[in-house]
């Protein structure tokens, strides 16, 4: 389910497998405070969630994810 989708940020959540997927663009271009605010809702968005996994997607094509149970 996507819970969020602006020019900066897309937020996917998987209940199913309890993933966040978090998308972005080269953030380069983006004025700091917007950015801000995006990386500020998306801790907000997971901290009212069960989050098992972090998976991020960045524009370069990179993936990375990790098991965030620990934290």
């Amino acid at each position: 389910m996507i819970l969020s989708d602006n020019s900066i940020i897309k937020l996917d959540y998987d209940p199913a497998s309890s993933t966040v997927e978090v998308a972005h663009p080269d953030l380069y271009g983006f004025l700091l405070p917007e950015i801000k605010f995006n990386i500020d809702r998306l801790v907000e968005t997971t901290r009212l969630l069960t989050v098992g996994r972090f998976q991020e997607n960045g524009h370069l094509g990179k993936q990375g994810s990790g098991d965030i149970s620990r934290c």
